[in-house]
Formats: structure tokens, C-alpha cells, sequence
């Protein structure tokens, strides 16, 4: 009876609440119920057996460990996969873009997708990928051939079958293209709401990026 009436260290209680959250939440309540733990149990020795819960401490500042590790170990895996996302995106609009002005080289011309401004999933970007792939509507005189490269980690299916429905991004979004169509060495277009111009460009290729909306801080662009 005197024992259930010595008071429960509130630190204590504070290190269990958070250690059980950051099962979920990692390190974010995990931290704080290490310290809580930590300056629990010490308080408690110090009271002299006036205070109750050094295991309610220990348990707390344990999972606190558990759960900041765990934590920590997915926030690193996550940022990686982005980073690689991100990696291959870049690839993805750097090889189409060089894809565009390969074509261009070899045939003199751009090739012929019926738009000037469109995305890889429209129509006119499907005509472009098959052009790029060799497809063997390049004309009588000019010889198949396949210009592109796409990062995937389907490297066993055939390019064709990956670009049947179009060429995507790492977060499933079409790429914009925009290709100098009249011939004047100058392309001007909206993007993200804004006008733009760029001279001494053949073809622009851009990827809205991770958070899928044009003209933010995250988009990957070719210009």
C-alpha cells in the first residue's frame, strides 16, 4: 500500500509515451523519449525511493532507441530511392534530348511527330519515340536506327514494349518536349505559367520532377 502511493515520474511516463510512438513515428518521438529515459531513471535514484517507474523509463528510452534506428534507417533509404529517381530521371531527359539532336545530325532534319509541343504519352510523342527507335518509317533513303537509351530497371523487356504507351518518368509522368518545328533557331513557350525563350536549341525535354507540377524548384529540364 505505502509503494502505490509514491508518486510516478513524470519523465518516466513521458519516456513509455514516446518510446511506443516512435515504433511509428522513429526518431521524431524517439530522441525525446530517450531523454526522458535517461533524466527519469536518474531522477529516480536521486529521489530515494520516493518516485515510482524506473522501468517504465527503461522501457521507454529502449524502444526510444529501437525506434530512432529504425527510423533513421528508413528516412536514409527513402532519400536514396529518391535520389536515384532522381538520377535516372536526369538521364531519362538528357538521353532524349541528345536522342533528338543525334537524329537531327544523321537525317538533317527533326523528326517528323505532326506537333511542335507535346508530351511523350501524346500522339505526336508516340510518332517521335518510334522515329528515335528505328522504326523503319524514317523514310526509304534513311537506314534504321535507334537513338535512344532509357534508364529502367526492365532492362530485360524490349524497348518497344517499354515505350509502347509512351516514355514516363521516374514518377510515372510524361516528359514534355518542344521542338523547333519552324526552323528558326528560337523556341518560345509557356512553362509552368511563365513565358520562356531559348535560342540555339534544336529540341527541350523537361521532367516536372518528384512533386509532378511544372515550373517548380524540382523539375529536371534539358535548358
Amino acid at each position: 500500500m505505502e509503494e502505490e502511493r509514491k508518486p510516478w515520474s513524470g519523465l518516466a511516463i513521458a519516456s513509455l509515451a514516446g518510446g511506443v510512438l516512435s515504433l511509428v513515428l522513429g526518431f521524431l518521438t524517439g530522441i525525446p523519449a530517450v531523454i526522458c529515459g535517461h533524466l527519469g531513471r536518474a531522477r529516480i535514484r536521486k529521489a530515494g525511493g520516493e518516485l515510482r517507474g524506473n522501468g517504465m523509463a527503461l522501457a521507454g528510452l529502449t524502444m526510444g532507441y529501437l525506434g530512432s534506428v529504425v527510423g533513421g534507417v528508413m528516412l536514409g533509404l527513402a532519400l536514396v530511392n529518391r535520389q536515384v529517381a532522381v538520377s535516372h530521371a536526369q538521364m531519362d531527359v538528357a538521353n532524349l534530348s541528345q536522342a533528338i539532336e543525334q537524329y537531327h545530325e544523321e537525317y538533317s532534319k527533326l523528326p517528323e511527330c505532326g506537333a511542335g509541343d507535346f508530351t511523350t504519352s501524346d500522339p505526336a510523342g508516340r510518332r517521335l519515340l518510334a522515329r528515335l527507335t528505328g522504326d523503319g518509317r524514317n523514310g526509304e533513303a534513311m537506314r534504321a536506327r535507334c537513338f535512344l537509351v532509357v534508364s529502367s530497371e526492365f532492362a530485360n523487356v524490349p524497348l518497344e514494349e517499354r515505350l509502347a504507351a509512351g516514355w514516363f518518368d521516374s514518377w510515372g509522368n510524361p516528359l514534355r518536349v518542344i521542338l523547333d518545328d519552324d526552323f528558326d533557331d528560337e523556341l518560345r513557350f509557356t512553362y509552368g505559367g511563365k513565358p520562356e525563350v531559348v535560342k540555339g536549341k534544336r529540341a527541350l525535354v523537361a521532367s516536372k520532377g518528384p512533386d509532378g507540377i511544372e515550373g517548380t524548384g524540382d523539375d529536371l529540364k534539358s535548358w
